[in-house]
């Protein structure tokens, strides 16, 4: 059982951010799959190193936040406004990407309803596993409200190639599930930038 919930828990994770780095990375690959196997891939992005470009983030940080009602998770949550809604029906992850016109993408934000038997230590242990395979480097865990509730915050990035994958995520255990809250940027120094948004991104989050 707890092996089963590991692989939930970290082959969503792990196909969201593959998926969202090759987007990054201008590959035009947004195509999702699911691996069938609980083996983590290689700690690469293929393809040939190249320079990104700058990306300017006035329109991303102070875009209004609109609210958004899971039909079938039950949360509600508020997330910037002309972000693509992408909701699996009947599957534990939600995202919500932000990407400049020509298509790169820029942050992700993405709500995940972990059934099971959680609790804050093992939400936080499943990610520290990720990051520990693809040789990433996290802060220690600090407690972080959500939902009028004590969760968890971890900061951690991840490096492929020339592009840099920073995360913040808040972490609840209520009701049937472990609640992930991800806010995803690309580039040194963005989840710095994107801090103030994520905030309110959190205490907008009422889990169902």
């Amino acid at each position: 059982m707890k092996s089963n919930l590991w692989r939930q828990a970290a082959l969503a994770a792990i196909t969201a951010l593959l998926v969202l780095v090759a987007v990054a990375c201008g590959t035009g690959q947004e195509e999702e799959s699911t691996p069938s196997t609980a083996v983590l891939p290689t700690p690469a992005v293929q393809g040939t190193p190249r320079p990104l470009p700058t990306v300017d983030l006035s329109s991303f940080l102070n875009a209004s936040l609109v609210e958004y009602r899971s039909p079938d998770k039950g949360y509600t949550i508020s997330y910037p406004e002309g972000w693509k809604v992408s909701a699996s029906a009947g599957g534990p992850l939600d995202t919500f990407l932000g990407s400049t016109p020509e298509g790169r993408a820029v942050a992700q934000l993405s709500v995940a309803c972990f059934e099971g038997d959680w609790t804050l230590d093992k939400l936080v242990a499943q990610d520290m596993a990720v990051i520990s395979h693809f040789q990433g480097s996290a802060s220690a865990p600090q407690p972080l409200e959500i939902a009028g509730e004590t969760g968890s915050l971890l900061t951690y990035s991840m490096q492929f190639e020339q592009l840099s994958v920073e995360h913040s995520v808040g972490y609840l255990v209520r009701g049937k599930c472990g609640w992930r809250v991800d806010l995803t940027s690309y580039g040194v120094g963005t989840r710095l930038a994107f801090q103030p948004m994520f905030e309110r991104i959190i205490a907008s989050f009422q889990p169902g």
